[in-house]
């Protein structure tokens, strides 16, 4: 006798394929609808301010977090006040409050090349470290570039530290002797660096910790926390840490810059399109013989590399993480 399939079993799962089905289907809009807001942000952008920009858009295409290119028309020839105008005429599309009444300026460069002005935000009457905007200009007043790490989300947690500064002093010291070899490692020496911690009755502080209440943001949403410098002969080092003030937990290290160098660096101007006024030029083929229409540029206050890791970071000179490593 030929079985007879259980009608229940076959329309349960006709159910689950059409919710499958329907799920495909909103995720699918949504990207959609992002795709479709980020090109209305980029097209807006290009078309206040000419075409050739290479613009980055954030990871929900709500806001442009980089572009670099050649405005259209001159700010003026005082920086600061022509990054201010600039970025009130496009705070929407950066995210950002209209009255820019968050941003402070943290540094302002100018050189015969033009001037460089760099923004962090402020929380409650507190830096956010990683929340800076910089925006780079020519001689003669136009953008060129800007870098937008604004938090543009509500703070999250508590709004008072519940660990006290020495709690988190201890958490900052911790992580500087799990991470700091006992001598300077050789840089040319790629071999495992692997090494056993100084215990910290051992560990002689130059001087001691520096403490300040600041914002971290995480996933654009700025959190308290302490920022401490620790500064030891033995293991030698000098690193900072952004320590989270409810938890403990280490939210950044970075080695402590002593001092800054100057160079300088080859680069196009805006862009190798425009240089060359050729629009068949794409990421993929741009010229790498000589001539190229390179413009050689002063770098002046880089990150001094002597102690590592070595970042190319200064202000006219900023490192993103586009792709990751294949």
């Amino acid at each position: 006798m030929r079985k007879i399939p259980n009608l229940r079993h076959v329309t349960g799962l006709l159910a689950l394929l059409c919710y499958l089905s329907a799920l495909s289907d909103v995720a699918l809009s949504k990207e959609e609808n992002q795709a479709t807001q980020g090109a209305a942000l980029a097209q807006e952008f290009t078309h206040a301010h000419g075409a050739g920009w290479s613009i980055r858009l954030s990871a929900d295409k709500k806001r442009i977090i980089s572009v670099v290119g050649m405005s259209s028309r001159s700010y003026g020839k005082q920086p600061e006040e022509a990054a201010h105008t600039f970025l009130k005429e496009n705070a929407k599309l950066f995210g950002l409050r209209q009255d820019l009444s968050d941003l402070r300026v943290l540094s302002h460069h100018s050189s015969n090349f033009g001037g460089n002005i760099e923004f962090q935000q402020v929380v409650n009457g507190l830096p956010v470290e990683n929340a800076r905007l910089q925006v780079n200009l020519s001689k003669d007043g136009n953008i060129l570039q800007v870098v937008n790490n604004y938090a543009p989300l509500a703070p999250k947690g508590p709004t008072t530290p519940i660990l006290s500064k020495e709690q988190a002093i201890d958490a900052a010291i911790a992580e500087f002797l799990r991470t700091t070899p006992p001598s300077l490692p050789d840089i040319r020496n790629k071999s495992d660096k692997k090494f056993t911690p100084v215990p910290r009755s051992e560990l002689k502080l130059k001087e001691p910790p520096s403490v300040e209440n600041v914002y971290f943001a995480i996933e654009e949403h700025p959190v308290l926390a302490y920022k401490i410098m620790v500064t030891a002969s033995y293991p030698p080092g000098r690193k900072e840490f952004i320590v989270d003030a409810a938890t403990g937990e280490i939210l950044r290290t970075k080695n402590g810059v002593i001092s800054a160098v100057s160079g300088t660096g080859q680069v196009f101007n805006p862009n190798p399109v425009a240089s060359l006024n050729d629009n068949t030029i794409t990421d993929s083929s741009v010229p790498n013989t000589n001539p190229n229409p390179y413009f050689t540029v002063l770098l002046p206050d880089l990150n001094d590399p002597a102690a590592g890791p070595f970042f190319l970071n200064g202000p006219f000179a900023t490192m993103q993480d586009i792709d990751s490593p294949s």
